[in-house]
């Protein structure tokens, strides 16, 4: 009966102390747990271990008293097990429970602290770093604890956010999900894009300035989707954190759309935004866009700090990669490497450091000052210097130190706290002993040798022995490479001049020269200087002694540089304009052809602008060259400032510029560039205090649109750039099949034309002037006309004539025109007909060639004709252009000279009044235009003023297209002078102007 009893009991009591002692250990491990929670399992693991030990007590007792006791069990133990002190055990083990549970659980938290929410973020402290620890440790030990903390947060996967949208997505109502963050521009881009939509209404494209035009719009549902949708992504970024905004929709598949702000923790703005398109109106849905946006925010925020981690890891292990390399280095170093503190005390050092004090190991010389080690004589010296770094915070650099019967050749830096406060010292020192000996004794034997050498001035010599050690260095090499002198003796010569690949190389033919007696060739080579960029030096070796103990090398070198420079200043002239220093044709070609090129591999469409500045030659003429070059320099420095820094400009000869313009599928960039080139080119030019103008006329041609060749593409270009100086200048104008069709009539037009001043295809026509009151033939007009060979039609006078211009032969049509007007007169001399004056029409660049001038008088001579029977006609507009004085000069000597001067369709000019009074003519014409429309009482007035001016500064007046009575009628009642028109002649061919003029008796001689 006992045993049964006590059986059952031991069971309940030993399950409860099980029970509490495994949830102990489980809550141990948990970082969440409260202390609330802590002590109630405490308090049952007490209540267990103390109910235990009572019926443990009761069931010893009570077998003692039965005489069960085991044989082996002490019987005076028996009374102490009924005693409290059983309790007091329990209550203590239950104390040093909870002493280890607090200690377990601090080093847990310490190992990895808990995160409660992402707002919280682990915030470790550095620990105190020994005195003895170098700085790169302080900084892997402070990374290390910071990685080990973020990796032992709890952060979710990818797969988790993932499965958060999947879990949006099975939404029935939720037709498209858009989720977007800023990135450091603050620009919103696509994160997360969900679409079930027919078609699909999203794309990766898709941001929040992205507005589709309703030209671009596919569909009118998708024209609506965009404008709402962005109206809706700039209202949420504007909005509190529990904020949403809804549109409802009546296009497609889309009834209402949804859009919520996105928050990173403690960020005062939005970061993001989520919209969600719903199937449904807003109301209807069950979406909780709001919680789901808070949500999304703790995942953003998880997902960042997971990023911060690895990058943090890949720190760490450039950061430890780092430190190893940097230890291998101070100890492979060939230069002694100690660091002390502030008070003089060495913290570390290298292996070689340690050799030259005798001592083993590095540790060794940790906490020792100089007056420790082996030069403990030269302790204070080497400690001033110091001193001196420390105090000053400056390095000391080649500071040469005596040691016994050793030169040390020292640097010394200040060690600097992340507070710029210095907190020891970095020193290093080279064995320079073999250097000064070397150093010595050159000096003493040979000062007269470097003497000579050190008054070379642009010979930098170097001498070294056998084994290539530099032992003499003279001040042109000091120059020439920026070692001094101390500095480069006792060094490999090829170590200190030659680059690495070189190396082997020179080695091989030091050992042919010295062995086998292979000279080294003088050649142009490539020498490092100290600050390690690349000399060009033409190099000359001799060997002196080579069979003797001691060999010695001597290097001449000579630097190359400026002749170098030279070369590039030559290759510049060549591909540069030396004067707006922009690329020039040569350049242009290599271009172009590069740009072909690349077309062809990955094709892209490119124009090409041909510039020509309007009104140039005149501002060069008038002016000078001086002003023109600056003009020049000005505009291509306007040019390139409206280009962007990927296009291309060359001046392609004068005052022509070539500019090429990758303008992909956007063709209206060809028209920006071209009214921003205009622009920028019709603003006045302020030169030496001078205010001049000029414009552009701009041909653009595309590639491949126009054509594939750059020949024919510049050649297009060129032609669209005179169809738009033909358009009236300041302007641009594109290339097209027409225009190249129109240009090949003109091509034709002027080649026949050219053909015809060789034959009789070009003649003139003369038609009457009459006096007004008499009608009498009192002069005429030479007309000139031009027959088309191939077609054998007359050709347009005006066509005719700008076919003339553009060719550059007015000189010889003006020629045939005088030569035709004097056999002309010849022939009525010889018939005895009274002669009356011829005017030609003359333009005002043949009346600056001084030849034309020479060559009328000289025919006028040759025949004895008197200068009154020739005259010439000149345009008002031309006129103007003879207002300077140069100009001027030369129509006063034809006046002077007895030619009569006409003013052709004056009252068409601008400003031509004011040139009346300043040139010397004779007539005034009134131009046709305005006695078409004598109806007109303002023609009427103009008329009367032109007539009523002219007369009272003493010129003659003749009215030119008079067609009909009424025209002479008012032409008559204005006083009008002499008339001119198809009412009484047309023009007539000279036979028939001959003839007529035989049947007359009397003929008016002006």
């Amino acid at each position: 009966m006992i045993e049964s009893a006590t059986s059952n009991l031991f069971i309940l009591t030993g399950l409860w102390v099980l029970f509490t002692t495994v949830a102990a250990i489980m809550l141990s491990a948990t970082r969440h747990a409260s202390i609330a929670l802590h002590l109630l399992v405490a308090v049952l693991l007490f209540l267990g271990v103390g109910n235990a030990l009572i019926h443990t007590t009761k069931l010893f007792n009570l077998m003692a008293q039965h005489q069960r006791l085991p044989d082996t069990f002490p019987k005076e133990l028996s009374p102490m097990l009924g005693d409290d002190s059983l309790l007091v055990l329990g209550f203590f083990l239950t104390i040093m429970y909870l002493l280890y549970l607090h200690r377990y659980t601090v080093f847990k938290h310490h190992e990895a602290p808990a995160v409660s929410s992402p707002e919280s973020s682990p915030t470790p402290e550095q620990p105190p770093a020994t005195e003895n620890e170098s700085v790169q440790l302080k900084i892997l030990d402070l990374l290390n604890e910071k990685i080990d903390r973020l990796y032992m947060l709890d952060l979710p996967s990818d797969a988790f956010l993932r499965s958060i949208f999947e879990h949006l997505e099975a939404q029935k109502d939720i037709a498209a999900i858009w989720v977007g963050l800023k990135n450091s521009q603050g620009e919103v881009i696509p994160f997360f894009i969900s679409d079930h939509t027919a078609p699909p209404l999203l794309d990766s494209t898709y941001t929040v300035s992205h507005i589709v035009s309703s030209a671009e719009a596919s569909n009118p549902s998708e024209y609506a989707f965009a404008n709402e949708a962005a109206h809706l992504f700039s209202r949420a970024l504007e909005a509190p954190m529990d904020s949403m905004f809804y549109k409802r929709l009546k296009f497609s598949a889309i009834a209402s759309v949804l859009s919520a702000p996105l928050h990173y923790p403690n960020s005062s703005s939005a970061d993001g935004v989520i919209s969600i398109y719903t199937d449904r109106p807003y109301a209807d849905t069950a979406v909780n866009l709001a919680d789901f946006s808070n949500m999304l925010s703790r995942v953003m925020w998880h997902t960042m700090r997971l990023q911060e981690h690895h990058e943090l890891q890949t720190k760490l292990g450039m950061l430890e990669a780092h430190t190893s390399f940097y230890d291998n280095m101070i100890q492979t170093l060939p230069v002694r490497i100690y660091w002390k503190n502030r008070k003089l005390v060495y913290e570390g050092c290298n292996k070689l450091f340690c050799n030259d004090a005798d001592e083993n190991q590095p540790e060794n010389i940790i906490g020792k000052t100089d007056h420790n080690l082996v030069w403990s004589d030269f302790a204070e010296s080497f400690e001033s210097n110091d001193l001196k770094v420390m105090n000053n915070g400056q390095e000391q650099v080649n500071q040469l130190e005596k040691q016994h019967n050793l030169w040390r050749l020292s640097n010394r830096s200040p060690l600097r706290d992340e507070h710029g406060n210095i907190t020891g010292i970095l020193g290093s020192y080279i064995d320079f002993t073999l250097q000064q000996r070397a150093f010595d004794y050159h000096e003493e034997k040979g000062h007269h040798f470097r003497a000579l050498l050190n008054q070379m001035p642009t010979v930098a010599v170097q001498g070294f022995d056998a084994k290539r050690k530099i032992n003499y260095w003279n001040r042109q090499s000091e120059i020439l490479y920026g070692y001094s002198a101390s500095e480069a003796l006792g060094k490999a010569i090829d170590e200190l001049l030659l680059p690495p690949e070189k190396r082997k190389t020179f080695n091989a033919k030091l050992s042919n020269w010295l062995y086998h007696d292979e000279k080294i060739l003088p050649a142009i080579r490539q020498h490092l200087h100290r600050n390690g960029h690349l000399l060009t030096v033409k190099t000359s070796s001799i060997l002196l002694d080579r069979t003797g103990q001691s060999p010695q090398f001597y290097t001449i070198d000579i630097d190359m540089t400026r002749q170098k420079e030279a070369e590039k200043k030559l290759k510049k002239l060549a591909d540069y304009d030396a004067l707006t220093h922009l690329p020039n044709r040569h350049y242009l070609n290599r271009h172009l052809a590069e740009l072909l090129r690349k077309a062809e591999r990955n094709p892209k469409e490119f124009a090409i602008f041909f510039i020509d500045l309007d009104n140039f030659k005149v501002i060069n003429d008038t002016y000078g060259h001086h002003y023109g070059d600056e003009l020049l320099i000005e505009a291509s420095s306007r040019l390139k400032s409206v280009l962007r820094d990927y296009d291309f400009i060359a001046r392609f000869g004068g005052d022509e510029f070539i500019v090429t313009l990758e303008y992909g599928d956007d063709e209206y960039a060809t028209t920006h560039i071209a009214s921003k080139m205009i622009s920028v080119l019709r603003r006045p030019f302020e030169i030496n205090n001078k205010d001049l103008f000029v414009s552009a006329s701009i041909g653009i041609s595309l590639f491949p649109k126009n054509s594939q060749s750059i020949d024919a593409l510049l050649k297009h270009a060129d032609t669209a750039m005179y169809k738009a100086k033909q358009a009236g200048k300041n302007c641009y104008a594109y290339f097209s099949e027409s225009l190249m069709q129109e240009m090949s009539e003109k091509l034709y037009m002027e080649t026949m034309l050219r053909k015809s001043f060789f034959s009789d295809d070009i003649h003139f026509m003369y038609q009457p002037q009459l006096d007004a009151s008499t009608q009498k033939i009192v002069s005429c007009e030479a007309l000139a006309r031009w027959k088309n060979s191939d077609t054998m039609q007359y050709v347009k006078t005006a066509t005719f004539l700008a076919a003339v211009e553009r060719i550059n032969m007015m000189s010889e049509l003006t020629r045939k025109a005088i030569d035709s007007a004097i056999e002309l007169l010849k022939t009525w001399r010889s018939k005895n007909i009274p002669l009356i004056r011829i005017d030609i029409n003359v333009t005002s660049s043949i009346l600056k060639d001084e030849s034309i001038i020479e060559y009328m008088k000289k025919v006028l001579e040759t025949h004895q004709i008197s200068p009154r029977y020739l005259g010439i006609e000149i345009t008002e507009s031309q006129m103007i252009e003879l207002g300077d004085p140069d100009s001027g000069k030369h129509l006063k000597a034809l006046d002077d000279y007895g030619i009569h001067i006409s003013i052709d369709d004056f009252g068409t000019g601008y400003s031509s009044l004011s040139y009346l009074s300043r040139l010397t003519i004779d007539t005034v014409k009134i131009d046709k235009s305005f006695i078409e429309n004598e109806d007109d009482e303002r023609n009427q007035a103009i008329i009367r003023s032109i007539i009523a001016m002219s007369h009272e500064l003493g010129y003659d007046v003749i009215a030119e297209g008079v067609e009909t009575e009424a025209q002479f009628t008012l032409l008559n009642r204005l006083n009008c002078d002499k008339i001119q028109g198809n009412l009484f002649y047309k023009p007539l061919l000279t036979d028939n102007l001959t003839d007529h003029l035989l049947q007359f008796d009397e003929i008016t001689i002006v």
